[in-house]
């Protein structure tokens, strides 16, 4: 397959885990519980060989040159697979079909929500470097050469088997906000986080010392290293911190909320650095993490400060409603 308008895409594959300490970020999917959703219409894929192409928010198109099934997912926008056009109303969507020797697919711009992700039921014909297929950029390796996917970049894949097409002939689309809204009692709750080691001082030095919700408005830079957000401070609180400072840099995990003492808060992503140096507010909670490709530019998160107690309670709840949202979306695939 041809990429024809690349945008900001690239190829990702499942995270690599325990390399750390060797300066590598575990990359993979920014949004995990969407690549899972997208991944779980195809079927069949085993760990091993599951690669996905992430979009951003600008337009997306790629001619496959053999037969393939195709699955996609993520914000809502326009989307062309071959002769299909699904609409892109009412929110986020999830759809899968076949596409033949020539079809273009193609993703319009995102209209709400900002990743999108792309799943063929093809493996690549590249080889995997420490267990993924994910491009790295502290690494430089490997996705396609290690860099983001550029226009006339060609992908190598194998053709897929007759008889596994036979079997997904029938085209498929739902709207997934609705089967969301319908599935999760707890989408309108906040998103929970654990208090990193500098919380107190920073809430202390901000005047925020007996808050527990936060809010945070997302701003427009937002990239595979993190998203950078705008705290929407109380009347009563202060803007900057004074005193914050940390005296030696510290490893960091996905999810981690750093905030620099004159600066917009900071959640990490999966190509972070994987040491930093900036105080430390807290940790996303893994789960919190899921369907973050739907949130818009603009829009605010709602953050809630648990104990670790508190933590351990809900945890098993959301996971739960998570893997019901992949049950639905497999029995929605037969």
């Amino acid at each position: 397959m041809q990429v024809r308008s690349a945008g900001v895409s690239q190829l990702v594959g499942r995270r690599r885990t325990g390399l750390g300490q060797y300066g590598l970020a575990e990359s993979g999917p920014v949004d995990w519980w969407m690549a899972e959703a997208v991944d779980s219409l195809l079927g069949g894929r085993t760990d091993a060989n599951r690669w996905w192409i992430e979009t951003g928010p600008s337009p997306f198109k790629i001619q496959v040159k053999s037969s393939t099934i195709v699955a996609v997912g993520g914000a809502q926008r326009t989307v062309q697979l071959g002769d299909w056009i699904v609409p892109a109303s009412g929110g986020g969507l999830l759809a899968k079909c076949i596409v033949q020797n020539g079809d273009v697919i193609e993703l319009g711009f995102a209209k709400s929500g900002t990743y999108s992700y792309l799943a063929f039921h093809s493996d690549l014909h590249l080889n995997p470097v420490l267990g993924s297929y994910s491009a790295s950029m502290t690494g430089d390796f490997p996705g396609l050469l290690g860099r983001r996917l550029r226009d006339g970049d060609v992908i190598p894949v194998q053709e897929v088997d007759e008889d596994l097409l036979s079997q997904h002939r029938t085209k498929k689309f739902a709207n997934m906000i609705e089967i969301s809204l319908r599935t999760n009692p707890l989408l309108a709750e906040p998103l929970y986080f654990l208090p990193g080691p500098e919380y107190d001082v920073i809430s202390r030095d901000l005047g925020m010392e007996n808050a527990r919700d936060w809010y945070f408005r997302i701003t427009p830079h937002w990239d595979r290293h993190g998203l950078r957000m705008e705290w929407l401070s109380p009347d009563e609180a202060k803007v900057t911190m004074d005193v914050v400072e940390l005296s030696h840099s510290s490893p960091t995990i996905s999810g981690l909320i750093q905030w620099p003492r004159k600066g917009q808060p900071i959640l990490l992503g999966p190509d972070r650095p994987t040491v930093g140096g900036y105080p430390r507010f807290g940790v996303m909670m893994s789960h919190e993490m899921a369907g973050i490709s739907l949130r818009n530019i603009g829009t605010t998160i709602w953050l809630r400060k648990v104990s670790r107690e508190e933590a351990s309670a809900v945890y098993p709840i959301k996971m739960m409603v998570r893997q019901n949202w992949l049950k639905l979306w497999k029995w929605f695939n037969t």
